[in-house]
């Protein structure tokens, strides 16, 4: 019996110790699994980002290469940033397809494109007339919710919203006189995203095509007017081919975006994405900044050139409003999706005033 029992603990106490060296591994295997996991990617990697605006528009002369050495720099020389300019890889209007399925890591892509694929991008175009600043808009996104709504629905289609870029003053030019809201009647003016209803709601005709197009097609009559960021009136040539500029804003933030692959994205350490976020948040209103400036200049020469820019009364801003008001409506009643997002702008609006 003594023999029995002796033998019973020895087994015993080897179990135990196998027990603890099988917990230790276990602890062991699962600190390097998350050891693994906190450095994924540790290898540089190459990300090609290519812009829906080629050369003479902000987007590719100032910002996409403030946004690419940001990225380099936050990301600790991790991510190697390529950009190309439209049609390099793929046309303008499948850039955001091109980088939902990887054949680019990232875009600073056109709102009107993005439509195509993403409903609540009519609502990243903003409501005509509810953003009157820069500052308003940066508010809107990052403390009123917009910001997390379209995150939430891009990654729905691959896609990781990286950040609002604003490039300037959405700004109506035109070949014809627009001093009453009644005035754009039956015109043909280039607008994308949800402006295209704008457009409608106002009686005109909303044409849809790429922008390194439209100084031609106003040229040669094909349109009568567009609606684009204030200071491509100069880095365009816009201000040769129109006469005429509504001098208050339809919107303090001409929608565009830049845009990540879902995997290329989250395929990078933790820390690397906090810090990428970051830094475009704070990017923001510093290259808004940088569109003022380029707004300022590009104003003063087109005037010199004769462009006439015109200042509608309060009472014509309001029926312009109003006319946005339509547009949102019309917008989240044809795309359910979108309704939340023009929900969140109405929203922040009223707590606003």
């Amino acid at each position: 019996m003594k023999k029995i029992t002796k033998v019973l603990c020895a087994i015993l106490v080897i179990s135990i110790i196998f027990t603890g060296c099988a917990e230790q591994a276990t602890q062991e295997n699962t600190g390097a699994e998350v050891q693994a996991t906190d450095n994924k990617q540790a290898e540089p990697v190459v990300w090609k980002i290519e812009s829906a605006y080629g050369p003479g528009d902000q987007c590719w002369d100032v910002h996409l290469p403030i946004i690419a050495d940001t990225i380099e720099e936050v990301s600790g020389g991790l991510i190697s940033v390529e950009t190309y300019a439209p049609g390099s890889i793929c046309e303008a209007p499948q850039i955001p397809a091109s980088v939902a399925n990887g054949v680019l890591e990232g875009a600073l892509s056109a709102n009107g494109d993005t439509c195509q694929m993403v409903e609540a991008a009519y609502a990243e175009s903003g409501i005509a007339f509810y953003w009157e600043t820069p500052e308003q808009t940066y508010d809107c996104l990052y403390n009123g919710g917009l910001l997390d709504y379209l995150r939430r629905e891009y990654e729905e289609v691959g896609i990781r919203y990286g950040m609002y870029l604003s490039s300037g003053k959405y700004s109506l030019m035109t070949s014809f006189k627009v001093e009453e809201a009644s005035d754009i009647k039956g015109r043909k003016v280039r607008a994308t995203g949800g402006y295209g209803e704008w457009i409608k709601e106002l009686g005109g005709s909303p044409v849809v095509m790429p922008g390194g197009d439209v100084y031609m097609a106003i040229k040669l009559d094909t349109i009568e007017g567009t609606l684009f960021g204030l200071s491509d009136i100069e880095g365009m040539g816009f201000k040769e081919v129109v006469d005429y500029v509504v001098e208050q804003p339809i919107s303090a933030a001409a929608p565009t975006n830049i845009i990540f692959n879902k995997k290329a994205w989250d395929a990078l350490p933790s820390d690397v994405q906090t810090n990428i976020d970051a830094a475009l948040q704070e990017l923001f209103l510093e290259l808004c900044g940088e569109s003022t400036k380029l707004e300022e200049d590009a104003i003063a020469k087109a005037k010199e050139y004769g462009v006439e820019f015109v200042k509608v009364s309060d009472e014509e801003v309001k029926k312009f409003a109003e006319a946005g008001s339509r547009m949102a409506d019309v917008l989240g009643n044809r795309y359910p999706v979108a309704q939340e997002g023009f929900q969140i702008i109405k929203d922040w609006k009223a707590s606003t005033n």
